[in-house]
């Protein structure tokens, strides 16, 4: 096993730190020895040097370039180093097999009590002091300009929950560190795009970030959500936080609870109220963005040149700097995420919705350039004004948008395609029921009897296009399971027909 002080220049360990970092070699000399006889990915194997890997979706990974400033070493914790150290040691020895209980009274509780505590107060204080720690709740109110009411905002802290993940050691082997380009072949021809690390965003924003420091990508998601069947006035209104380090192979299991839930929004019903439907829709929006600015405050505080220190579970500490990637959200919520018109134009780019279809490529939007419209609207005599210096730009009057000030951010951008609206319901259901209109029905049958619909086909039956249509319609996706029914009151105020379009 090669030294840490032999690396190069160019060289990187498998905690990602560049040569000259200011860290403990031996301690990092152990942390590697451990987590070999642990099975952790050792330096070279983690560095994925011209050895034949293969990621989720069995793409072959020959080669991988690292950026080469980022995820530098600062220290290791010692507390943390320790606790991390005496877990590996314990998982080695072959005294305790019952690891990790203390021993077979821990093991077989069901039989006897011979517990490592004694009471509850014993419990608790062995969970706070023995696992990692839980961002705690906050409560507050708010108050908007228009409705003489009260708010009531959960929260929790966005960075804490970041430091929460960072932390959790069931996630240390599952962390990227820096930036990837992965290739499939020696010539790197072949381009691999399988994590958000390895995509040319990542790239791109860590050389916006200070020498060593590490890339933080941010991804939120937020869906008003009813909580009953016969009562349709409970709903909630959910803020999610994960990390793009994360390997999507964890981000996506629940059972690892890599999406911390950090919000719900307070949601407001405006019947019986004086109030226009272009009023309640502006209140609605107000309270969104206010509300989601005060969640996403403490990612405004992160200083550019400073970041915030994130502790691995290993004890190794690294300056990170959170900035939000993608924001997953349905359509009519990108529209309010945004500040764009709904079932007008594209989230992402200046298509109207007359163009769409058309095979017209829009101009990307940018986020400052929409800030900067915004605030020349919002500056005009009357909202009447105000709303027509906005229309052709696609944009709504939102004063105050919850994105300003985020580090590096770009929410246009940030958008995802959504997967259930837009691909499976607003296309592929299109597509079975125009593709019979347009075709005969024989003809596709017989392309379909040729085509590999299903991965396992022991399980299914030869299906024509008629009997496909009715499986997407009826099949593993229920349709009425999946209409979205918590943005009801603010959907129905709003004309066209989304479904129809498909805008990324």
């Amino acid at each position: 096993m090669r030294d840490y002080r032999e690396l190069g220049d160019q060289d990187d360990d498998h905690l990602g730190n560049q040569d000259g970092g200011d860290v403990d070699e031996a301690e990092l000399d152990e942390i590697e020895v451990l987590q070999h006889k642990a099975g952790s990915p050792s330096r070279a194997s983690a560095g994925l040097s011209h050895q034949a890997k293969r990621n989720d979706c069995g793409d072959p990974i020959l080669v991988v370039e690292r950026h080469p400033e980022a995820g530098r070493v600062l220290r290791c914790d010692v507390a943390t180093h320790a606790t991390y150290m005496r877990t590996c040691r314990d998982l080695q020895s072959e005294v305790n097999q019952y690891h990790p209980f203390l021993d077979e009274g821990d093991y077989e509780v069901t039989n006897k009590l011979g517990l490592s505590y004694k009471n509850a107060c014993a419990l608790h204080q062995k969970i706070d002091h023995e696992l990692p720690g839980v961002t705690p709740w906050r409560r507050s109110v708010i108050q908007i300009s228009g409705i003489n009411e009260e708010f009531e905002l959960f929260m929790r802290d966005p960075v804490e929950s970041i430091k929460e993940l960072w932390a959790n050691p069931a996630y240390l082997e599952h962390l990227t560190y820096a930036p990837e380009r992965r290739f499939a072949d020696e010539e790197k021809s072949e381009r691999i795009y399988d994590e958000l690390m390895s995509g040319d965003w990542a790239w791109e924003t860590q050389t916006l970030l200070p020498d060593g420091a590490t890339l933080v990508p941010v991804i939120l998601s937020s869906d008003k959500t009813q909580l009953c069947q016969f009562r349709g006035d409970k709903t909630a209104y959910p803020v999610y936080l994960t990390i793009g380090n994360i390997s999507k192979s964890i981000r996506r299991k629940p059972s690892f609870r890599a999406q911390k839930l950090i919000g719900y929004l307070p949601t407001v019903s405006l019947d019986g109220k004086d109030l226009s439907t272009d009023n309640a829709r502006l209140i609605r929006a107000q309270l969104f963005h206010y509300a989601m600015g005060v969640v996403t405050s403490s990612l405004r505080a992160v200083s550019p040149t400073d970041g915030i220190e994130l502790t691995s579970g290993d004890g190794v500490v690294r300056l990170g700097f959170p900035v939000v990637a993608a924001y997953v959200a349905d359509y009519p919520e990108q529209a309010l995420v945004t500040c764009t018109r709904y079932s007008q134009t594209c989230p992402k780019c200046s298509v109207s919705k007359d163009e769409l279809g058309e095979h017209v490529i829009g101009d990307p939007r940018h986020q400052e350039q929409s800030i900067r419209t915004i605030h020349r609207a919002s500056r005009q005599s009357t909202r009447a004004r105000a709303y027509a210096a906005l229309k052709d730009h696609g944009l709504n009057l939102f004063p105050g948008p919850f994105f300003i000030g985020l580090l590096h951010c770009n929410i246009h951008d940030a958008i995802t395609p959504d997967i259930l609206h837009q691909i499976y319901q607003g296309l592929v259901k299109h597509l079975c029921g125009w593709l019979p209109r347009r075709s005969c029905v024989g003809e596709l049958d017989a392309w379909f009897d040729h085509t590999v619909l299903v991965i396992d086909e022991s399980e299914h039956e030869e299906t024509g296009i008629e009997e496909c249509d009715e499986e997407l319609s009826d099949g593993g996706l229920d349709e009425a399971a999946m209409e979205d029914d918590g943005d009801g009151s603010d959907k129905d105020e709003e004309e066209g027909d989304y479904d129809n379009h498909v805008s990324f």
